[in-house]
């Protein structure tokens, strides 16, 4: 638990989970294999707290629309990479976990 609670002191709450759920797979395969007699980690899956979703902002409305494009395209560059690099600091892109 000691690795996991670093993982948790830090705030990486998801990295945490897919730790231990990576853990808990290898220790299932020495159960099938009859190397343990049960999985230690699947106690400790009920102990780690669940992470908040973080939610951004979309433009919704046509007006908003209005407003967003025009800051994407300020510089006046065509570029497909800084289209998305701008939106994502105008909070318009989505987040990916």
């Amino acid at each position: 638990m000691q690795p996991l609670n670093v993982m948790l002191n830090r705030g990486a709450i998801e990295s945490a989970r897919r730790a231990l759920h990576v853990l808990h797979q290898v220790l299932d395969y020495g159960c099938a294999l009859g190397l343990i007699h049960q999985n230690s980690a699947t106690p400790l899956k009920s102990t780690l707290p669940h992470s908040t979703p973080k939610h951004y902002g979309a433009p919704t409305t046509p007006k908003d629309y209005h407003e967003v494009i025009p800051l994407l395209w300020v510089n006046g560059t065509d570029s497909v990479v800084d289209t998305p690099q701008r939106a994502a600091s105008y909070g318009v892109a989505r987040d990916r976990r």
